[in-house]
């Protein structure tokens, strides 16, 4: 099917419709539906829908949607595009700014992935070099974000906030779980103290990993010569307890 601005279809598609708009289908797209504005297909699809603002299946989506905002039931295959959605399962991967599914068996990769059932877990803790902070990892089974915030503490007159982003990614073995993450944390200069910018990874080990309560682990805090302003490298290792609420 071609058109200028729009095509429609009551039925199903085996095949390829282009328009310079909107394509619909009220049954299942089989083939490739191209379209600027919007590919819709209710019945859901078997192959891609392409470049276009909003990329929608109904039903269940076997293949490739790439636009702005893609949205399917059960999808298999990947979303590409800055909002994914998948209100049922999704069998391979979401690449964009915010992914969001029920049930992943897959990797996404974005700035924020959500899965029903995934990590949600506010944090606070003190480390080693008098950092209180403050954080909240949330994102799938398999990889998290983490925003957190804090204050280097050791000297009240030289009081400094920082603020963080990273991700990670989580193995679970019973009850037992490991978080491996790294993070970006901004150092804000306040009251004549040093601004800084410093990359640390972290690793957790503790128990439990879905019931709310208190976490016991290993912290491994790395700064990395270069990249951390006033650090010259090296690692802190710190004993941790945290409530954590999963």
């Amino acid at each position: 099917q071609f058109s200028i601005f729009s095509n429609t279809n009551s039925g199903s598609l085996h095949g390829f419709q282009f328009a310079g708009l909107v394509n619909a289908i009220k049954g299942r797209a089989g083939g490739v539906q191209f379209a600027p504005i919007a590919n819709i297909a209710l019945g859901g699809f078997g192959g891609a829908q392409l470049f276009s603002l909003v990329n929608y299946a109904g039903e269940k989506g076997a293949g490739v949607q790439f636009g702005l905002v893609n949205i399917a039931n059960d999808v298999g295959g990947a979303q590409i595009g800055l909002v994914n959605a998948a209100s049922g399962r999704l069998v391979g991967t979401q690449i964009g700014l915010v992914n969001v599914a029920k049930k992943i068996d897959g990797f996404p990769i974005g700035l924020v992935n959500i899965e029903e059932g995934g990590v949600f877990a506010p944090e606070f803790w003190y480390e080693s070099g008098s950092h209180a902070r403050a954080g909240l990892a949330f994102g799938t089974r398999v990889a998290y974000n983490i925003l957190s915030c804090g204050a280097d503490i050791d000297n009240w007159e030289a009081f400094r906030p920082f603020a963080g982003w990273g991700f990670g990614g989580r193995i679970s073995i019973g009850s037992f779980f490991g978080d491996i993450d790294l993070s970006w944390h901004e150092v804000f200069a306040i009251e004549g103290a040093i601004a800084s910018a410093r990359l640390s990874g972290r690793v957790v080990a503790g128990f439990p990993s879905k019931k709310s309560g208190i976490i016991v682990g290993l912290v491994l805090e790395g700064y990395i010569p270069e990249l951390s302003v006033e650090d010259d490298g090296g690692a802190v290792a710190t004993f941790r307890v945290e409530p954590r609420f999963m």
